[in-house]
């Protein structure tokens, strides 16, 4: 009898639930293929905008795709264009539904769109990105169509000598790029010319290799060494 009973209260469950026209749930989407998305988050950084069009055909989903680099170093094909400067990579992806960041927004020059999150979310001002490359080198990144952000986050007295994960600093982001003036500013706001990355290449060592003597100048008379 007992037995005859537990088997009648197994069976009841899914009996009610025919009754009432509840089915199984349903299966988890398939995975994407994470060399795809490895493929897709690399083809951002060297600004491959015909090669992704064509990935995005094959696989639409992969424009809210993330690539995990280790440590929880994640990177989403925005990120990867915000931190490199190609706005024409940016711009291409939010127009095909990239869910827009802090990051890109910086390096876009969307001044009233971070002014708005930092007043709602003060803390924000701090958070790092892909690389753990602060917002200040994302500004920098974007070179003169970001320059009323980046003088904007050196209004709110952000660290100009945070470093990313590699111990690059906005300084060497501006020497890289050739931005004489960001160079210059950043100097005056207490940049670091001495802060080495994990390379060991400084902002002068940088300079050096670029050939440029105005900037090469700029940092001796700062104090490189």
């Amino acid at each position: 009898m007992n037995i005859l009973r537990r088997g009648f209260s197994i069976m009841l469950p899914g009996a009610a639930a025919g009754l009432f026209g509840q089915t199984s749930p349903p299966s988890p989407p398939s995975r994407l293929e994470l060399d795809l998305v490895k493929d897709w988050v690399g083809k951002a950084h060297q600004r491959q905008l015909d090669p992704m069009s064509e990935l995005l055909k094959r696989e639409p989903n992969l424009i809210h795709s993330s690539w995990d680099w280790g440590s929880g170093d994640w990177e989403s094909a925005l990120q990867a264009a915000a931190h490199t400067g190609s706005r024409e990579m940016a711009l291409f992806l939010l127009d095909r539904g990239a869910r827009v960041d802090l990051f890109a927004a910086t390096m876009l020059g969307q001044l009233n769109a971070l002014k708005i999150m930092l007043d709602t979310f003060p803390k924000s001002i701090d958070i790092r990105g892909a690389h753990g490359i602060p917002l200040l080198s994302h500004a920098v990144a974007g070179e003169d169509g970001s320059r009323p952000v980046f003088e904007y986050l050196l209004s709110r007295r952000v660290d100009v000598n945070l470093q990313a994960n590699n111990g690059n600093t906005a300084l060497m982001m501006a020497v890289q790029t050739g931005q004489r003036e960001t160079v210059q500013t950043l100097l005056r706001g207490g940049a670091d010319p001495n802060l080495k990355a994990k390379n060991g290449q400084t902002a002068l060592s940088l300079s050096l290799k670029r050939g440029d003597g105005q900037v090469t100048n700029l940092l001796k008379e700062a104090g490189a060494l």
